[in-house]
């Protein structure tokens, strides 16, 4: 059954003190959960780098569509509305990857400290982004206040990776285990996630095996559908969503891992997945 749509938060009324829309800096994407792409531009979106199935410029097409940047002051406004407002209890900032060797997270830092700013340590705010090059850029994250972070690797299948994240593979995964080993220990086991996606020419045995690995590590991972929307290249090859019976396997099997780990979604994880597209 479909879920019913959310309705147009209340804080997306209001503009800033700079006479911007709320609606341009931050969504409510579900009840409770107040998201924004803080820089809405990535270093990969040029062929042939970028992910085949990403779509983060795309909304810029968009009249009176999301700001490219959005600045730590119009952030926290804005947030601090939807708290007031709307009753949101969660916080989530991604961002496109930068040129610089903290891919971003040095950014994500300043909105953060914001947004603490602004509505104090009791709502949970989780970030995301590529591995940074530069580790500091984790510590730099806890200190503003991040709650939990995610480092999303898509894949662990190096031949998937070039496939459909040529840009990305150029960032070795032992990148990104040592910066989830990194985040652990900053943030604390289950406050570290990434997704693994399910539609990509995957053998679910191997997904499986990967996530056992993860969880393994105090990383949690979520298991994710991809779901090719225009304006993604995988939609221009044709690609499909993965079959339903798939899905449920294999989201059942890393459920158990999870359970056995004790692994439940620390506080300011994602309360469940999303797909891709």
């Amino acid at each position: 059954m479909a879920e019913p749509p959310v309705p147009r938060p209340r804080f997306h009324d209001l503009v800033t003190a700079d006479g911007t829309p709320y609606h341009r800096i931050a969504r409510m994407p579900e009840a409770g959960l107040v998201t924004s792409t803080v820089v809405q531009t990535c270093v990969r979106y040029a062929e042939p780098d970028r992910c085949r199935f990403c779509a983060i410029e795309e909304p810029l097409r968009e009249p009176d569509g999301t700001l490219p940047v959005k600045r730590p002051a119009q952030l926290a406004e804005a947030v601090r509305a939807a708290v007031r407002l709307d009753g949101a209890d969660r916080v989530s900032l991604t961002t496109g990857t930068g040129a610089g060797p903290d891919r971003g997270a040095r950014y994500l830092a300043r909105c953060v400290r914001a947004i603490r700013a602004a509505i104090g340590p009791a709502v949970p705010i989780q970030v995301t982004c590529e591995p940074p090059a530069d580790l500091a850029a984790l510590g730099l994250l806890r200190e503003a206040g991040t709650t939990a972070i995610g480092m999303n690797v898509e894949t662990l299948d190096d031949r998937l990776r070039r496939r459909w994240l040529p840009g990305k593979a150029r960032v070795p995964l032992a990148q990104y285990e040592a910066a989830w080993e990194h985040g652990v220990r900053v943030f604390g086991r289950d406050h570290v996630s990434t997704c693994l996606l399910v539609g990509l020419g995957e053998r679910p045995a191997d997904l499986i095996e990967g996530a056992r690995r993860l969880v393994a590590r105090g990383v949690h991972p979520f298991v994710v559908p991809l779901r090719p929307i225009p304006g993604t290249l995988a939609h221009r090859d044709g690609l499909t969503e993965p079959p339903p019976a798939r899905v449920a396997m294999i989201t059942e099997a890393v459920d158990a891992l999870l359970a056995a780990h004790g692994l439940a979604g620390g506080a300011g994880m994602p309360r469940r997945a999303a797909a891709v597209g």
